[in-house]
């Protein structure tokens, strides 16, 4: 698709926001660890940075990874954090 000269540059994402850019870390998760070593990394995450912004990361994560095995296993341990540690009222 080829953008019209007067629109060249406006109403775009810069370059160098386009791409996913993971503020911090999930403290050792690994799509490839076992269930226990993924939920010891969350719980390192979560004492180390609360519980929302693991909760977010292991979102944005899921939402920007193009392998089904990590979009999945991101999920299912945002919904075991979400078991876990329920918003605070």
């Amino acid at each position: 698709m080829r953008i019209p000269d007067n629109l060249r540059g406006k109403r775009r994402t810069p370059l160098n926001r386009r791409f996913f850019n993971p503020r911090g870390t999930l403290y050792g998760w690994q799509k490839n660890a076992p269930v226990r070593d993924r939920y010891a990394a969350l719980r390192r995450s979560v004492r180390a940075e609360g519980a929302l912004t693991t909760k977010r990361r292991l979102i944005a994560l899921s939402n920007v990874t193009k392998s089904e095995d990590t979009k999945s296993l991101a999920r299912k341990d945002f919904n075991w954090l979400r078991r876990m540690y329920p918003p605070k009222k």
